[in-house]
């Protein structure tokens, strides 16, 4: 018999064990957010030869934008099925982690496999099928892995602080890793000289260096956190509904249909930020590639810094008007990004601002939507005495994927409109586009009723333990 834990607080040491594994997240982030569609559809003149053709397909679609948005609508499809294997599991060692030690390293090599191409330096058809199907695979391992990891954080953290607490800690992991992955154009600008070099030999060298730094970090909490620790009952006495009784109790759930637009249309946003964000500083502000990795470090440590005063806040004044308040700041950052070069300002000057501006809504995104989720989670479960957590996770990363889908599409069809210094129409339409998706965000975030949510850390106030919510439970938004 396993040890009940729902009065127990996390420890520092778990916490940093389990948020470890989100710094080989960050790492993989890193390299596909900022290289993956600049090594495959590069500016003029920066040294990469075209792999893939560069041109429109039909209607503006190019075959990177088709490769990357087939692939998340595929994978996306897997969500579901991940968490359903993951919700009926009965590995003696837990339901989520040996899943996700079995995909770390399939999610680290098929990352940069993607970059190792069979016919490097010229067009072929072959490339486009390897691209394919390395970033299908890709996608598949990191599934089963953060399905499992994030249901784990709602199973490992009862406490409403420590699931707050524990996504800042995982924000901070995540970010030093993105921030490494951004770097990485200043690893291969060394090794060029030192070893004689070509630019893509050496970008493929520095990713397999930060891959294998990454798989290290995604075993970490599979090999030191124990899964049966956190048990409230044996898992023999949990009997756990068939996938499509599960998948009508999550549809059913008015509070996480809600919020699930809104946080779609955040990583609609903010998938175009990232993926654009070489180009802004390149193109736009004219500044070199090394600039890059300079820039998003100096914004994630101030990001990181930002973190306690997120954590307070959201514990003081609750999630809801931090998180409407990061959706108005990140308008303000694309709006900055969308007049780089424009009115005879110095990029410089805006470049600086964007610093400044960029970091706290990226602490605030960074913690408070996977905190939010966990919240909605244990609300579930209060009321239908059934623990869907990796359900929800599910549903968060379909969502996710869908917004890659389209973000992608629309990210890289606007480049066709302009791309290079002196021709960057489609690159300034990208900010222009994802900050119009901030504002909508907002207003739908206003919707949110987090007083309802937090009930659950009341027991006495859960009125029913019905499978479905009744629909006068909680349906109503809360609009402030």
């Amino acid at each position: 018999m396993t040890t009940p834990h729902s009065d127990r607080r996390l420890s520092l040491r778990e916490k940093i064990y389990y948020s470890a594994g989100n710094f080989g997240n960050g790492i993989s982030s890193g390299i596909l957010m900022f290289w993956l569609v600049y090594f495959f559809f590069p500016p003029a003149d920066m040294g990469i030869p075209y792999h893939i053709p560069q041109g429109s397909l039909w209607l503006g679609l190019t075959v990177i934008g088709a490769i990357l948005a087939a692939n998340r609508l595929v994978d996306a499809m897997t969500d579901s099925w991940i968490a359903n294997v993951c919700n009926r599991s009965r590995n003696p060692k837990g339901k989520y982690l040996p899943m996700m030690r079995l995909a770390a390293p399939g999610n680290m090599l098929f990352t940069c496999a993607i970059f190792f191409l069979p016919n490097p330096g010229q067009i072929s058809t072959l490339n486009i099928i390897w691209i394919t199907c390395a970033i299908g695979l890709q996608a598949l391992c990191l599934t089963m892995y953060m399905v499992p990891y994030y249901a784990l954080q709602i199973k490992i953290a009862p406490d409403v602080d420590d699931k707050l607490d524990l996504n800042t800690i995982m924000g901070a992991f995540w970010f030093a890793g993105l921030v490494l992955g951004s770097f990485s154009s200043v690893f291969w600008d060394l090794l060029i000289p030192a070893f004689n070099l070509d630019k893509v030999t050496a970008m493929q060298l520095v990713f397999a260096g930060l891959v294998l730094l990454g798989v290290l970090a995604l075993w970490i909490p599979t090999f030191l956190l124990k899964e049966s620790e956190y048990e409230d009952v044996e898992p023999e006495a949990t009997v756990q509904p068939k996938f499509m009784e599960t998948a009508r109790i999550i549809l059913n759930d008015q509070i996480y249909m809600r919020f699930l637009q809104i946080i779609a249309l955040y990583y609609l946003a903010t998938f175009m930020f990232e993926s654009g964000m070489t180009y802004f500083l390149t193109v736009l502000a004219q500044m070199p590639e090394t600039s890059i990795g300079l820039i998003t470090s100096i914004t994630g440590v101030l990001s990181i810094a930002c973190y306690p005063i997120v954590n307070k806040l959201g514990k003081k004044k609750g999630k809801k008007p931090l998180i409407g308040m990061g959706f108005l700041m990140f308008g303000l950052s694309l709006f900055i990004v969308s007049i780089m070069g424009l009115f005879n300002i110095p990029s410089i000057v805006l470049v600086v601002i964007l610093v400044l501006v960029s970091p706290m809504p990226q602490a605030i995104m960074g913690i408070l939507p996977g905190a939010i989720t966990a919240d909605i989670a244990a609300y579930a479960k209060a009321h239908t005495g059934q623990d869907n957590s990796s359900f929800y996770i599910a549903g968060n990363m379909f969502v996710a994927k869908l917004a890659g889908t389209f973000s992608m599409l629309i990210f890289t069809s606007l480049l066709l409109l302009g791309k290079d210094v002196g021709n960057d129409l489609g690159i300034r339409l990208t900010a222009v586009v994802a900050m119009v998706i901030c504002f909508i965000a907002y207003l739908l975030s206003r919707t949110y009723n987090e007083k309802e949510v937090l009930t659950y850390t009341q027991p006495q106030n859960i009125k029913t333990k019905a499978v479905l919510y009744p629909a006068s439970q909680a349906s109503e938004p809360e609009v402030s």
